[in-house]
């Protein structure tokens, strides 16, 4: 599968890196300062698309919302979100038609 390098939030683009642990035990980190998501590529694949999710959750909050979400409400949208486009497929067509997935 690849992999993405680069997702825009609010206007804002940010880079996405695949990097080996890059310290502090975490599967990801976003830098909003320097406009970059970090992915722990030593992980799974399920869990850096969970990561990246994550992550991307941290820069909306961050970009677009008065109050940043704290990380307990970043775990629980994404985990969720991510259970919930991964184990019905009803609902990922709709939101994703073929047509986006090119």
């Amino acid at each position: 599968m690849i992999k993405p390098t680069k997702v825009t939030v609010g206007g804002v683009e940010y880079h996405i890196w695949f990097e080996r642990d890059f310290g502090d035990n975490l599967f990801g980190r976003t830098v909003g300062t320097e406009q970059e998501i970090l992915i722990n590529k030593d992980v799974s694949e399920e869990r850096q698309r969970v990561t990246l999710l994550h992550e991307i959750l941290h820069a909306i909050s961050g970009e677009m919302l008065d109050k940043q979400l704290d990380e307990q409400q970043v775990n629980s949208l994404s985990q969720e979100l991510y259970r919930i486009l991964k184990s019905d497929k009803r609902i990922t067509g709709f939101l994703l038609p073929k047509w986006i997935l090119l």
